[in-house]
């Protein structure tokens, strides 16, 4: 039998397995029994918190044939159908690792499938990495139509100009994970090493050096993360392209998408 790991094993089939939600699971059971789907919905917490395992059982859940009190009951054709991943109705894009040349090559073919549908890829598809976004780039060539991008976390300024210079700057969102950050705490240097003053304890940046923003008294990567973005915007755009990848184009964004 091949290995799978614990989560997977064990992943709540329906929202009355699921621990430590009430509050979501009461509002999404609701929306379900009551016929009130929203167009969209962004689950949105740290690792572990349960945000796959919604998403899946609300993907099941509004498809399914027989729903019992906002649950899937995981036997009719439907939901047999997503659990074994071999129905078309329902698409898994796991941005953390779908960010190769051959993931860029499943979006095109996804979007000639369905031509009306507008594709965020968020954090630039995670090429942080200068050399990956340029294969990227040119796999996609020049046609982004329903394509837009999201810089979400990204901090190498190589990337976001090579983004700025290429990229219709129209499709280009400003995004960051401040409003996790402003939740859960902060972090600050003491020391020599980071002190995370959250609820939970975040690894990725336990023990980092210390950076310039550390030693101005900055302690959210956020600022790291928007000066490199707004150095790349000044030497290609100035002002004007401030304006619309900060604020203008998710405007733009969202009256297409409610206007649609």
């Amino acid at each position: 039998m091949a290995y799978q790991a614990l989560y997977r094993k064990w992943r709540p089939q329906t929202f009355e397995q699921v621990l430590g939600q009430t509050a979501t699971v009461k509002t999404l059971r609701r929306q379900i029994e009551d016929g009130r789907i929203a167009h969209a919905y962004l689950f949105c917490g740290c690792r572990g918190t349960g945000k796959t395992t919604m998403a899946k059982l609300m993907s099941r859940a509004i498809n399914c044939l027989n729903p019992s009190h906002g649950d899937p009951c995981g036997q009719c054709e439907t939901c047999r159908a997503i659990i074994s991943e071999t129905t078309m109705d329902v698409l898994e894009l796991d941005a953390a690792s779908n960010n190769s040349v051959d993931n860029i090559r499943e979006l095109l073919e996804l979007r000639q499938k369905f031509p009306d549908a507008k594709i965020i890829i968020a954090h630039y598809g995670r090429s942080y990495n200068i050399e990956v976004i340029r294969r990227a780039y040119a796999e996609m060539g020049k046609d982004m139509e329903g394509f837009y991008f999201d810089n979400a976390a990204v901090i190498n300024p190589e990337v976001h100009r090579f983004m700025l210079e290429h990229l219709p700057q129209d499709r280009i969102f400003y995004g960051s994970d401040m409003p996790l950050l402003l939740w859960h705490g902060k972090r600050t240097w003491e020391s020599g090493t980071y002190h995370n003053h959250a609820k939970e304890h975040f690894p990725w940046n336990a023990g980092a050096p210390e950076s310039e923003a550390e030693r101005s008294g900055y302690t959210f990567f956020l600022y790291e993360q928007a000066r490199h973005l707004l150095d790349a915007i000044d030497s290609v755009g100035g002002p004007a392209l401030a304006q619309k990848v900060f604020c203008d184009n998710a405007r733009a964004f969202v009256a297409s998408v409610l206007g649609g």
